[in-house]
Parts: C-alpha cells; sequence; structure tokens
C-alpha cells in the first residue's frame, strides 16, 4: 500500500470511529512510523481530530545508523 492509499484508509477509519463513539473529533495518536502517517491523515483533514500527538518522532537515517552501531558492538 502507499502513503496516499493509508491515509485515505486512516481518514475513513477516524469517520467510522467518529460515528461509533458519537463525536465530532477525536483525538489521533501516531507512534514511531505511525506519527509520520498520522502526521499526514491529520494535514489532509485536520477537522476530523481533537489533536494529534506524534511519539517516538525520530529521523530515519539517525536511527539506522544508531542500530548499526549498536550491532556492531555485539
Amino acid at each position: 500500500m502507499t502513503v496516499a492509499q493509508l491515509t485515505a484508509e486512516m481518514i475513513d477509519v477516524t469517520r467510522y470511529l467518529r460515528e461509533w463513539f458519537g463525536k465530532d473529533r477525536i483525538l489521533l495518536l501516531g507512534y514511531s512510523w505511525g506519527s509520520f502517517l498520522g502526521l499526514r491523515v491529520a494535514a489532509a483533514a485536520p477537522e476530523l481530530f481533537l489533536a494529534y500527538v506524534g511519539m517516538k518522532v525520530s529521523c530515519q537515517l539517525q536511527s539506522e545508523v544508531a542500530a548499526r552501531h549498536a550491532m556492531l558492538e555485539l
């Protein structure tokens, strides 16, 4: 799936959850890679969300370099 497809699917799920819980807007939390996707979703449909919280947002390249160094030390 592409990022555009995942974004559209998350917006659909959000609409379903809003109806299910009877809320106008819901809180969106993204963790790790989900923080990137959550940011795109919140930007695409801000009217659906009360707030957006991104957790463990990091630079992918820096994360991979740090992981490589840690593995080489083992």
